[in-house]
């Protein structure tokens, strides 16, 4: 007997072409560098943002090559690219001071610790010292009782495969939407910034320089956007 294996990848689960979503992202696939340039002419002023699938080898999550989410806001983006909905991922506040009270209250005295031995070695400096207070005024027990996590996520991921570098959100009061915008917001920069292998994160000035760029060397005879896709005759010299 057949079951319907429920997916666990964002790519598993497809998108509508060119249909705008209600949060205001569109999914398009653009196999060459015209069909690019001839939609961003197009629709330049309509969005902010944008998710470019990269080819590369080995299992793809997110996007094929070519295959692009344009979107009005950082957040949108990254909820259509995760599939955030249909995988049901989600933002939780994580209550660490009840949950765990001795690795809470030890994590205070970790910082203490490690600024006295970093003193007593000479190598604490007035930046550091600076960083330290400025971190005990937003970090107190009682202030830092908790963070916001991702929930669910593709592939059971765990949150800190999705977000390493970036500060913890720890208000309890946020309501669940703006704690996830700012999550998805997050993983919008954060991954922008790592160069992740399998997708890329545009703003409007990074599409631009990037369609000028693919130009420049299909005019040099190099390889270029959708090079593999692209059947024109090349020019005469």
């Amino acid at each position: 007997m057949k079951t319907n294996k429920k997916p666990t990848l964002p790519i598993q689960i497809p998108l509508p072409e060119r249909v705008l979503q209600p949060n205001g992202t569109m999914f398009v696939t653009l196999r060459t560098l015209e069909e690019l340039e001839q939609f961003w002419l197009e629709h330049k002023s309509q969005f902010e943002f944008a998710c470019e699938g990269v080819g590369i080898f080995g299992e793809k999550h997110y996007l094929s090559e070519c295959e692009w989410v344009f979107g009005q806001t950082r957040s949108a983006v990254v909820r259509t690219v995760m599939r955030w909905d249909w995988l049901s991922v989600c933002g939780e506040y994580y209550d660490w001071a009840t949950s765990e009270p001795a690795d809470h209250a030890f994590w205070f005295r970790d910082r203490d610790g490690y600024r006295n031995e970093q003193i007593e070695r000479g190598l604490w400096s007035d930046e550091d010292e600076a960083e330290y207070k400025a971190d005990c005024l937003r970090r107190t027990p009682q202030s830092y009782r908790g963070y916001w996590q991702l929930k669910n996520l593709p592939g059971g991921c765990p949150h800190w495969d999705y977000l390493t570098d970036s500060d913890e959100i720890i208000d309890p009061n946020l309501s669940t939407e703006e704690a996830e915008r700012t999550l998805q917001e997050q993983i919008f920069e954060e991954w922008k910034d790592s160069g992740c292998e399998e997708i890329r994160y545009h703003d409007r000035a990074s599409i631009d320089k990037s369609i000028a760029y693919w130009r420049e060397v299909k005019e040099r005879g190099e390889d270029y956007y959708g090079l593999d896709n692209d059947f024109t005759e090349p020019k005469a010299p």
